[in-house]
């Protein structure tokens, strides 16, 4: 295997790792993890399953299954020659198969254990729109901006992985339509834009974490992405929204990733101290690391996976397990910067006792073999 493909299948296999592990600990502070893991709050370095919907180890929350979905749209289009609607459409179908049944391990007509309110309204709309029109259209779904959570950002990464022909544009394209299925607020899309850019620089291009950033930085901000986004979410002439808001959200994400490369912003501190913790901005003034600790919003989680990636003296496991130690969304924090540090590090970083566990651990190593061109 080479070693552009171990960074494949780590970025992709670290979102399930990073999720089963951070799984057990799903809603809690970061004061009770400390005072149930004494000292400080000193979690177990396994795959354990539990937390609040109890887990078997390993097994898939949400954040995989999702991703799973996305995964298999790339296999159904794989050498199809189907553009990013297409995909996008395909991608839908097997959210709303996950969302509704039969899904692996569900039977039909059974809901899943763990699912976001934004996504439950998201795929909800979908299915009414089918219902009413015959067709699967992305375009008109989705939570609606306000909606601002991390449930398209933790799904995104087969588009990074797996977008056929390395093209900006389609790049840009894919993740607008596959995030506005549930998420369409300017916030996660951008999100997903950036991440998805980072993500496509580490393990496509093997670029340095700091390059990374900057590519994530440089997709966010050019003006033809903006006119992208606007363009694929017209639907019969009428635009999503207006570019004034999309010019805010962009300012919004930027500041973001900024925050995520200050040179104090560490996910061990904050794993130590606390998402409160003061960090020192560039003009001299401190800011509080994560106001909102972690527990959902897009941006802690894309500003956690950004300060992980960048600490490049320490190892995968260690940075998830601190970032895990942060608490509150703690599944969905675990994979999203598990799979941009795998996208660093490769999947020989992650520790084989996590991979033995993982539930999609053969399907999605089967499915990035054949997407990869290299299965036997």
């Amino acid at each position: 295997m080479s070693t552009k493909e171990k960074r494949i299948l780590g970025a992709l296999l670290g979102v399930h790792a990073g999720d089963s592990f951070g799984a057990a600990h799903e809603f809690e502070t970061w004061q009770a993890i400390r005072a149930r893991f004494p000292p400080n709050g000193a979690i177990p370095r396994a795959v354990t399953g539990g937390g609040p919907f109890g887990w078997s180890p390993g097994h898939a929350t949400d954040d995989t299954d999702m991703t799973r979905a996305v995964l298999l749209a790339y296999k159904d289009c794989h050498s199809m020659g189907a553009d990013s609607l297409s995909v996008a459409r395909v991608a839908s179908k097997h959210m709303l198969q996950w969302f509704y049944g039969p899904w692996v391990d569900r039977p039909a007509g059974s809901w899943p254990a763990d699912i976001g309110g934004a996504t439950t309204s998201g795929l909800s709309l979908l299915a009414k729109t089918i219902e009413n029109s015959g067709q699967v259209d992305p375009r008109k779904a989705g939570a609606g901006h306000g909606s601002c959570g991390n449930g398209s950002l933790m799904r995104c990464i087969p588009t990074a992985l797996f977008s056929e022909g390395g093209d900006q544009q389609r790049l840009v394209e894919e993740t607008t339509l596959i995030s506005a299925v549930t998420h369409n607020d300017w916030r996660c899309i951008l999100a997903c834009i950036a991440y998805n850019a980072m993500v496509r620089a580490l393990a496509v291009d093997a670029a340095t974490p700091a390059a990374a950033v900057e590519a994530g930085l440089e997709a966010v901000t050019d003006p033809q992405t903006a006119n992208s986004i606007l363009s694929i979410l017209t639907v019969d002439g009428q635009r999503p929204g207006q570019m004034s808001t999309l010019r805010d959200a962009k300012d919004e994400v930027v500041a973001a990733i900024e925050k995520a490369r200050l040179p104090g912003f560490r996910v061990a501190v904050l794993a130590e101290e606390g998402p409160h913790v003061k960090i020192e901005g560039d003009d001299g003034a401190e800011v509080e690391a994560l106001p909102l600790e972690g527990r959902g919003f897009v941006l802690d989680s894309l500003i956690l996976a950004i300060a992980a990636v960048l600490d490049t003296t320490r190892s995968w496991e260690d940075l998830i397990v601190d970032v895990v130690r942060v608490g509150r969304d703690t599944d969905t924090n675990g994979a999203v910067a598990g799979g941009l540090v795998g996208a660093r590090d490769g999947i020989d970083a992650i520790p084989e006792s996590w991979l033995s566990t993982l539930q999609f651990r053969e399907e999605f190593t089967s499915i990035a073999n054949q997407l990869m061109g290299s299965e036997k």
